[in-house]
């Protein structure tokens, strides 16, 4: 995958999904909480996919490992408990703005070459 399609992936739908459930800590609808539990587990068996793709040519990227033992178990945790205690959800902020900006930098950097 191209760097600018994770970059814009990141940007439009992985951290305002941290930012809304940051500004939302309680699940209401169960459609949500279901989409949420899938989605963090699409990130752990991607991420596992990948780490055991890398380990066999022989090294290891800690971005898989981060996504695989953190991110995706956050998502989890999140759509599994249906309620965010207080310092989950800023946790949950702090990640999904961080990544917002960390990404729109990345992704403006690509096209001016900064």
């Amino acid at each position: 995958m191209e760097p600018n399609y994770i970059y814009l992936t990141h940007v439009l739908f992985s951290a305002p999904v941290f930012i809304f459930l940051g500004h939302n800590p309680e699940i209401k609808k169960d459609w949500i909480s279901y989409s949420v539990i899938g989605l963090g587990l699409v990130v752990v068996l991607y991420h596992l996919f990948k780490l055991y793709s890398a380990w066999n040519l022989g090294y290891i990227n800690w971005v898989n490992v981060i996504h695989a033992l953190v991110i995706g178990p956050l998502l989890i945790f999140a759509g599994w408990n249906r309620n965010l205690p207080y310092p989950w959800s800023q946790i949950f902020l702090v990640l999904g703005y961080g990544a917002m900006v960390n990404f729109l930098i990345k992704l403006i950097s690509t096209y001016h070459n900064v």
